[in-house]
């Protein structure tokens, strides 16, 4: 007899946790509070204060500083458009092209190069003799 009545409860207990966490994958997400209770609307983020008043249950938005809010999203809206065009701008030019890199200068010594060395060469010895 005993046994049938501990198998019942863990039954009946088994049962009633199953449905809480059936329970728990809801659109909302409840908290108690001083006067009602907080919802949290998982889907949209949206934050709600509920709570009785003359007998009436009321939902009221939280809402931090609406206006601020809406500045910012101004603010990204209109520098997410300016991305938007520079890139669309930077798709519509061709790619820049390189420039090849400089051919290397190669000296030629050829008959003229040679005699204008010697040549100067030469003057270079003879300034050296002189002294001067």
């Amino acid at each position: 007899m005993r046994r049938s009545a501990v198998i019942f409860a863990a039954l009946a207990l088994t049962g009633t946790a199953a449905g809480d966490e059936t329970n728990r994958g809801g659109r909302y997400a409840v908290q108690p509070s001083d006067d009602g209770f907080v919802r949290l609307d998982t889907q949209t983020g949206a934050v709600s204060h509920c709570g009785r008043r003359d007998g009436v249950w009321f939902c009221e938005k939280l809402i931090e500083d609406q206006t601020a809010l809406d500045r910012r999203i101004a603010e990204i809206a209109a520098r997410l458009d300016a991305l938007t065009k520079a890139v669309a701008g930077l798709a519509a030019r061709p790619p820049a092209v390189a420039e090849p890199p400089p051919t290397p200068v190669v000296e030629r010594t050829d008959f003229t190069t040679r005699l204008m060395r010697r040549f100067y060469g030469l003057i270079r010895r003879m300034k050296g003799a002189d002294g001067t």
